[in-house]
């Protein structure tokens, strides 16, 4: 069986979506699977999640972020003309959707996936799985059971909707207990202020570091909020043990994630988190966000780790429980390894998804020819709702094209030199 599968990459990629191909995908191959991955790139060289799938030997091709829609469309359905699949996964790209359309009338199976509960992955939805023609998605894999709820309830008469979560390894080592005059907190993931919160994160490390004696806070990741962060680490934070360790790569996070006991996320909205999931397979107790999709379906409060509803107060004193109560952490380091290991590790979910291609190919239908549509024809099946216009520029009317270029020159520079450098 060959599978072409879609994926997005920079220089400095961590998020959550590429940690979870780089597990996935190898064990499909392991399995007999082809995999081909076309990467959505801002860049052309030192792509993280590109070079590595290259070195293992997987085939891959690089795709310009910066292209127009139709443009993308066409790139995409070119590709698959040139190496037809058995299955196509879209992933979570709205143009990559659009081509779904395309790739179905060839008798193509395709595969949308949600990671988040925001409206951006409900739009996606909307527009390309729930008007019941023969324009929709095959089949609907989301990462949370909530998710999947909220996507039974937009797509009322689809057949194939599926609860995958990502899965996460489990550590040969467990975490050590903490002593009765040290604890470590830790955050890996992106460095951002929307959704993550990682300034309100900063703030809070500072807070409880400065009030409970022998915490050592520790942050680990890049993204756009890294240097705002850094000023809060350097004032707020001077002489505190708050800390802040940069990029780590993705083969390393289980070594740094041991170091600690407990594991932060702050965030405003989760699919189901990644790290949060690698985190409780080391064993480290969570402390969270209670926020309703994905970490309440990971924690049950007060036994396998702590549901926060703020950033101050209430973050302050679950971390005093676990400090000033080493039996209780322990419990709760048991219980939070119980829950990956029984329902969300690696080999369950990677065997889910192993079984969702192999049951889709099974249901195939006689290929077709593509032929590829021209930019007026892809156009002309584009209706984005609102939520997807900001990641999906339709191509302009050719006079203007020029100031588009310029504008999108602007934000790369503007990204090179002022937010990235």
């Amino acid at each position: 069986m060959k599978v072409t599968f879609c994926a997005y990459d920079t220089s400095d990629n961590i998020d959550g979506p590429t940690a979870w191909i780089k597990r996935l995908l190898p064990y499909l191959r392991e399995n007999g699977i082809e995999v081909r991955i076309l990467f959505f790139a801002t860049e052309k060289k030192n792509l993280t999640a590109y070079n590595y799938f290259v070195n293992l030997g997987f085939e891959c091709r690089i795709i310009s972020w910066y292209l127009y829609y139709e443009e993308k469309v066409m790139a995409i359905l070119d590709d698959i003309k040139n190496n037809p699949p058995d299955i196509f996964i879209p992933h979570y790209f709205a143009f990559a959707c659009g081509a779904a359309r395309w790739v179905q009338q060839c008798g193509i199976p395709t595969i949308m996936v949600l990671h988040n509960d925001n409206a951006f992955h409900y739009a996606l939805v909307e527009e390309y799985a729930a008007k019941n023609t023969g324009y929709d998605v095959s089949a609907i894999v989301a990462v949370s059971k909530l998710m999947t709820e909220e996507v039974y309830k937009r797509t009322i008469r689809h057949d194939n909707i599926y609860f995958i979560p990502c899965g996460a390894p489990l550590s040969q080592e467990k975490v050590d207990a903490p002593s009765d005059k040290n604890i470590g907190l830790v955050y890996t993931g992106r460095i951002i202020q929307h959704q993550k919160r990682i300034l309100d994160l900063a703030h809070a490390f500072c807070r409880v570091a400065k009030e409970i004696p022998g915490t050592t806070c520790n942050i680990y990741g890049s993204g756009l909020s890294e240097k705002p962060m850094k000023k809060i680490l350097n004032t707020e934070g001077k002489g505190l043990r708050v800390n802040y360790g940069g990029k780590i790569e993705s083969s390393l996070v289980q070594k740094y994630l041991l170091q600690n006991h407990i594991f932060v996320l702050l965030s405003d909205h989760e699919g189901l988190p990644i790290a949060l999931m690698e985190a409780m397979g080391c064993g480290l107790v969570p402390v969270c966000s209670n926020i309703r999709s994905g970490i309440t379906e990971l924690i049950e409060d007060g036994k396998n780790g702590i549901l926060v509803n703020d950033r101050e107060d209430a973050f302050v004193e679950a971390v005093k429980i676990l400090k000033e109560d080493p039996e209780k952490w322990r419990s709760m380091s048991v219980a939070a390894r119980e829950k990956i290991a029984t329902e969300y590790s690696e080999d369950i979910c990677n065997k889910k998804w192993l079984n969702l291609l192999n049951e889709l190919n099974e249901k195939v239908t006689p290929k077709k020819v593509l032929t590829i549509p021209s930019i007026k024809e892809i156009r002309g099946q584009v209706t984005l709702r609102k939520e997807l216009k900001e990641y999906c520029q339709v191509k302009p009317f050719f006079l203007l094209i020029p100031y588009y270029k310029a504008l999108l020159l602007m934000r790369i520079l503007r990204w090179k030199f002022f937010i990235k450098g």
